[in-house]
């Protein structure tokens, strides 16, 4: 859908004017494929960020590899993939197809379970072109909501926001906190790791 596709578009631009690490599910299509076709453009233009495609083998046969990756890491199992893509430092979940929500139902599980420990969940909640009385997530939140209390949904840090402006004003947020978390006195991260799924 193009409006999924803007979005990401416009998420991953903000990023890389941001100068950030840009780690995404490495296919060549869809809403992640067209994210990594923007910030791959702004990066070519600019000199700026870097972007890590992380696939699986399965995966790559249906989805292709994005070509605007800086690195790609392939894994042997999709399970790997995923957990891979779950020690990002920040994640963010923009509307794309099955796969995508059955990322964030996976993720939630295994922070829960502790396995996985990201700094923050950003989930843009946005009304559909066609239907602006329904949103992208509010079928998840709905489940959310039954299922777990506000202390679990602000402890795992899960953020909801309406649009990619709002998502970006979150990473700008946490991104002071995640750069001291990462300064040593030998090394100073500039480019922190950001997920989009």
């Amino acid at each position: 859908d193009s409006q999924h596709i803007r979005i990401g578009e416009q998420f991953a631009t903000g990023c890389v004017v941001r100068n950030l690490h840009f780690r995404h599910g490495g296919c060549a299509r869809g809403v992640v494929g067209g994210a990594a076709d923007a910030f791959a453009a702004y990066r070519d233009e600019n000199g700026k960020g870097r972007m890590t495609g992380i696939q699986c083998h399965g995966l790559v046969r249906l989805e292709g590899i994005n070509e605007g990756n800086d690195c790609v890491k392939i894994h042997r199992t999709i399970g790997e993939r995923k957990l891979d893509i779950y020690r990002s430092d920040i994640l963010c979940f923009v509307a794309g197809g099955w796969g995508t929500y059955e990322e964030l139902f996976d993720l939630l599980a295994l922070v829960e379970s502790g396995r996985v420990n990201p700094d923050t969940i950003v989930i843009i909640d946005y009304p559909f072109d066609a239907c602006k009385t329904e949103t992208t997530y509010q079928p998840i939140r709905e489940f959310m909501d039954m299922f777990m209390t506000s202390e679990q949904i602000q402890k795992m840090n899960i953020r909801f926001v309406q649009n990619e402006r709002d998502a970006l004003d979150i990473v700008d947020e946490r991104l002071p906190d995640l750069r001291a978390k990462f300064e040593t006195p030998l090394v100073r991260r500039e480019n922190l790791i950001l997920q989009i799924a």
